[in-house]
């Protein structure tokens, strides 16, 4: 069973979904991977996890939106303190997570044969069934989107 939470958390997010699809983003799992690290990782964490990475330079922090490791995100300057502090504006868009993913996935995760190998490719092998239900519940969320969205294009 999916928590109200969650579901409230995919409504939250709505106007961000409809704005990476209208903006040529569109990949479904790559949205869905957006809406569930960002409702598992909250900005209080994430902000904890920042200010740590900036203090050590920590190549094996999952940072961002997407959660991606440092040393797998090609993306990320992890130079300096003041070059990670910028990268931290970054870290937290919405386009540019959506990039680190699609970055990640197309490295990564090419031969996935279902939703289950695509989330323990990116997740690790012990992805919880749990993720796995919500990523199954948030893409079919996100399909329902994808569909008002595309019916509205229509009649405009």
């Amino acid at each position: 069973m999916i928590c109200q939470t969650f579901q409230v958390h995919i409504e939250k997010m709505n106007t961000k979904i409809m704005m990476l699809i209208k903006s040529g983003k569109y990949d479904t799992n790559i949205i869905t991977f957006l809406v569930l690290e960002s409702y598992f990782r909250p900005l209080k964490h994430r902000a904890l996890e920042y200010i740590y990475w900036c203090i050590t330079g920590n190549q094996n922090i999952s940072l961002g939106l997407s959660q991606i490791k440092v040393k797998n995100n090609s993306l990320i300057d992890n130079k300096s303190l003041i070059s990670r502090i910028k990268n931290i504006i970054h870290l937290e868009g919405y386009g540019y997570n959506y990039i680190c993913i699609n970055l990640y996935i197309n490295a990564n995760c090419k031969q996935y044969k279902d939703d289950s190998d695509l989330c323990k490719c990116y997740n690790g092998e012990y992805v919880s069934m749990s993720y796995i239900k919500y990523f199954s519940y948030a893409k079919k969320q996100i399909e329902i989107i994808k569909g008002t969205l595309n019916k509205t294009s229509v009649l405009t």
